[in-house]
């Protein structure tokens, strides 16, 4: 079920990314592809605001000078969110992606970031979760 914030509608994505020129340029890709985002610079900003935007996907950053992104998943989780997740990273560590995919996350994209592959993973994991939400 999504919340109604008066005035605005609820985002489809929560966007964690501390480097303000990528999360403006995902920001305005986002939006410019019709998404609904909100953004933030720290995870704890996120997660303090978390019951406010019933999302139905997070993209997060791997390195938040705050928190990881592994930490943020968490956090939403413990707090009975249950979106989808994206983890980001300027890493390219075999390592990382596979604690990520087994963490939760159903995609790992490495900066910098393609516009049409960010766009693609966006677009398949939020129909994933359409119809996920359409047979329950």
């Amino acid at each position: 079920m999504q919340v109604e914030v008066p005035g605005q509608k609820s985002p489809d994505i929560l966007l964690v990314e501390d480097d303000a020129g990528v999360r403006r340029s995902i920001l305005m890709l986002l939006k410019a592809h019709g998404f609904r985002v909100k953004a933030y610079s720290l995870g704890s900003a996120l997660i303090s605001d978390a019951a406010a935007w019933p999302a139905r996907l997070l993209i997060a950053d791997w390195q938040i000078p705050d928190m990881d992104g592994f930490e943020i998943l968490s956090s939403l989780r413990n707090k009975a969110w249950r979106g989808r997740a994206m983890m980001i990273t300027g890493y390219d560590n075999q390592a990382l992606v596979k604690k990520a995919i087994s963490s939760g996350f159903e995609h790992v994209l490495r900066k910098p970031i393609v516009d049409h592959e960010l766009i693609g993973a966006v677009t398949r994991i939020l129909k994933l979760a359409a119809n996920a939400e359409s047979t329950k």
